[in-house]
C-alpha cells in the first residue's frame, strides 16, 4: 500500500488507497481514488487536489468532497503542478497549462512537444512562479504565467530522470530523481 503526504494550506492530507485524512488529526477529510500530486488554494478559500490522468488533469474540491468537471481541452498529462492559480501538466506531448479553479486552458495547446515525465512549480526571488519538467534527460524552464520560456534546455548527468521537487533547504535547490533511485541537485538559479 502506498502512501502519500500532500501540503495542502490547512495542512498536509495523508492520501492512501483513496482516502484523504488529516495528517495531524487522523480525522477522514474525503474519498477520491486517483493518486493526488499536489494542492492548490483558490481565492476565496477553496482548495482543491490535483491528479494526473489520461483525459487531462483531474481536480477535487476538499471542501465540498466532489470531483470537478473536466478541463476544457483535455490532454493526457503524467504529472501534475501548482503554480499560484495556474494548474500545468507535463505529458506525453508536452507541457500544458489551465486555469485550477475553471479549468479552462491557458495560453497554446502545449509549451513544448517532447514528452515530459515530472513536474514542479518554484517560486522565483522578487516574485512570480517558475514550472520546471524534465524529460528523461533534459530540464525545461517556463514562467508560469504567460508560459514564456525562461532558460534554453539544460541537459543533466541523469540519464533517467522520474521526478522533480524543490529541496528542503534555505538556499533555493530542485531535487530530481532518477529510475534507479539516484538523486540529483541543482542550483535554482
Amino acid at each position: 500500500m502506498r502512501v502519500d503526504v500532500v501540503p495542502t494550506p490547512d495542512g498536509p492530507l495523508r492520501v492512501s488507497d483513496g482516502r484523504l485524512v488529516d495528517a495531524g488529526t487522523g480525522v477522514l477529510r474525503g474519498v477520491w481514488a486517483p493518486a493526488v500530486r499536489a494542492s492548490v488554494a483558490l481565492p476565496g478559500g477553496r482548495t482543491l487536489l490535483l491528479a494526473a490522468g489520461a483525459a487531462g488533469p483531474r481536480r477535487f474540491d476538499l471542501a465540498a468532497g466532489e470531483e470537478l468537471p473536466p478541463v476544457t481541452d483535455p490532454a493526457e498529462v503524467w504529472d501534475v503542478a501548482a503554480a499560484g492559480t495556474v494548474l500545468a501538466g507535463a505529458g506525453p506531448t508536452g507541457l500544458h497549462r489551465w486555469d485550477a479553479g475553471t479549468g479552462r486552458r491557458l495560453g497554446p495547446v502545449a509549451l513544448l512537444g517532447p514528452p515530459l515525465r515530472a513536474i514542479t512549480a518554484v517560486p522565483r526571488p522578487g516574485g512570480g512562479i517558475t514550472l520546471i519538467a524534465c524529460d528523461a534527460t533534459t530540464l525545461y524552464r517556463w514562467d508560469a504565467t504567460t508560459g514564456a520560456s525562461l532558460l534554453p534546455p539544460q541537459p543533466t548527468a541523469a540519464t533517467s530522470l522520474t521526478g522533480l521537487a524543490p529541496a528542503p533547504s534555505l538556499r533555493p535547490a530542485l531535487i530530481g530523481y532518477d529510475a534507479s533511485g539516484v538523486e540529483h541537485r541543482w542550483d535554482i538559479d
